[in-house]
């Protein structure tokens, strides 16, 4: 997808921003449509690899049903992480893995939702790395439960839903971005994204989250792409005035890795993605944007 980068004054980068939401917004009232269409349906399993979007994707959704008469409860995988301490005893490193979830607890709660129970939510909290209690969810009748997290995708998770009442979303950065002679690869315009939220929302230095890449790309590879043709709606989250937006926020946190880390030669190569890059102000950018999930 070729993209823009550069401008000719605050109205031209407006009316291009306003241009990137107003397409992201028709792909997601089609989505809401067809799962309008869908009969006796219980569960929405949104699922995509990191970065992609989906904690907004599933209150645009939420939104949309609600207002069609629907009631919606969001459950995000992500609280079913076991304690960071006890992943570090195990030494587990991917914190994408199908390993760092308590998948016994996860499968007790689709089970108890299915037949119309009560189920006790574990709620997680990323700064401290532990569990820190649970919350209480009961279903009433005809009511719609979104499972979000990229392990939704994962075989271990999506074979504990009955797929006569379950609707699988996929959403990603499906294209590369394109301006002049660059190429911004799908999979690094995510990095380019979490390198910016896990500073910012989850306490991890920009080193810490280049040492998780490589297991983070390799987990996407095994447990996620190869299933995505499975899913029954797939979207496309990029938004092409991202980079300008990421300008002043990452290059600061490159700037962090010395030459003499492992990561410093990749680190230069991403610094030289935003050579040409002209700068937008986030406060341009919707509050209800989807790309607000990584620009805190």
């Amino acid at each position: 997808m070729n993209i823009r980068v550069s401008f000719n004054n605050k109205a031209d980068i407006k009316d291009y921003i306003k241009k990137c939401e107003r397409r992201f917004s028709l792909m997601m009232e089609e989505c809401t449509e067809k799962i309008k269409e869908k009969k006796n349906l219980k569960f929405i399993t949104l699922s995509g690899p990191t970065c992609s979007g989906k904690t907004t994707v599933s209150h645009i959704i939420t939104r949309a049903l609600e207002e069609g008469g629907h009631r919606v409860s969001v459950v995000s995988i992500d609280d079913y992480f076991f304690d960071r301490e006890i992943l570090n005893a195990r030494k587990v490193l991917d914190y994408d893995s199908v390993a760092t979830i308590d998948l016994e607890l996860l499968a007790e709660t689709v089970e108890a939702l299915e037949a119309g129970k009560m189920a006790q939510i574990p709620i997680f909290d990323f700064n401290s790395g532990k569990r820190t209690g649970f919350k209480t969810l009961e279903p009433q009748a005809g009511e719609i439960v979104i499972f979000e997290g990229i392990q939704a995708l994962y075989p271990e998770v999506s074979g504990l839903f009955d797929k006569n009442d379950t609707l699988g979303i996929y959403i990603s950065v499906a294209q590369e971005a394109c301006f002049g002679k660059v190429c911004v690869s799908a999979r690094e315009q995510r990095l380019l994204r979490r390198l910016v939220r896990d500073c910012k929302k989850r306490s991890s230095t920009p080193e810490f989250t280049l040492t998780l890449w490589k297991s983070v790309c390799e987990n996407e590879d095994k447990s996620i792409l190869p299933y995505e043709k499975y899913c029954d709606i797939r979207l496309d989250s990029l938004l092409g005035y991202e980079l300008s937006v990421l300008k002043e926020r990452v290059l600061p946190l490159l700037a962090q890795i010395g030459e003499d880390s492992e990561h410093g030669a990749y680190a230069r190569e991403l610094e030289k993605i935003f050579d040409g890059v002209e700068s937008i102000e986030a406060n341009l950018v919707p509050s209800d944007s989807l790309f607000m999930e990584f620009i805190p």
